[in-house]
């Protein structure tokens, strides 16, 4: 899609899959944490939606252009993911409440999140099948997306209980950076510090 804010009048950003794929081919993609698919840059027939795709009407939580996925995967036959051209325009708003953080940050609501995802999977009876996949995400959104831990919650505990033996390494770290979440921010917020310097310096030279 292209992006457009204030500081950068146009970016266009890449899907790192391209090609044809099924319906469970669009899950998988999903469920890999590097990779998102947001359902409001897709263009589909009508027929494949109905209310129940969404979450609940009475919860505001995050990844909310994501979750859709989870029961349309099913209705899908065939489907084409393309980079040749623009199909979906952003404009970036830095107080929108994604983009402020209002509702990334939250612990809680992360939590509700993954509770209502495990839910529609079971309902599918593909739950065991990405589980694993789940708990790589959860590490990677608690880390990169959460503020404030609450280190006495019982999904966070169980969270850091995960093994993580066949992880990639990026998310073995974090996993470990997660048992310190103090020292966690303070490497996080440097990280993000150096990957915004090196984005200004390749865009302004």
């Amino acid at each position: 899609f292209t992006y457009y804010s204030s500081e950068i009048q146009k970016r266009h950003s890449y899907h790192r899959h391209t090609g044809f794929f099924d319906g469970k081919g669009l899950l998988n993609i999903v469920l890999d944490v590097n990779c998102g698919l947001a359902i409001t840059s897709a263009m589909s027939k009508r027929s494949i939606w109905s209310d129940d795709v969404f979450l609940p009407a009475d919860k505001r939580l995050p990844n909310e252009d994501i979750f859709p996925w989870f029961t349309i995967w099913k209705r899908i036959k065939k489907a084409e993911i393309r980079n040749d051209m623009p199909y979906y325009y952003y404009r970036f708003n830095p107080n929108s409440a994604t983009n402020s953080g209002i509702i990334l940050k939250h612990q809680t609501l992360w939590k509700e999140y993954f509770i209502e995802v495990r839910k529609r999977l079971s309902e599918q009876n593909i739950l065991n099948i990405y589980e694993s996949q789940l708990r790589i995400i959860e590490i990677d959104r608690l880390v990169f997306n959460v503020k404030e831990y609450d280190t006495s919650d019982s999904w966070f505990k169980s969270v850091l209980k995960y093994d993580t033996t066949t992880w990639g390494l990026k998310h073995k770290i974090a996993a470990k950076l997660l048992r310190s979440p103090y020292f966690c921010n303070i490497i996080i917020r440097f990280n993000r510090k150096v990957k915004n310097i090196l984005f200004y310096i390749k865009n302004n030279i």
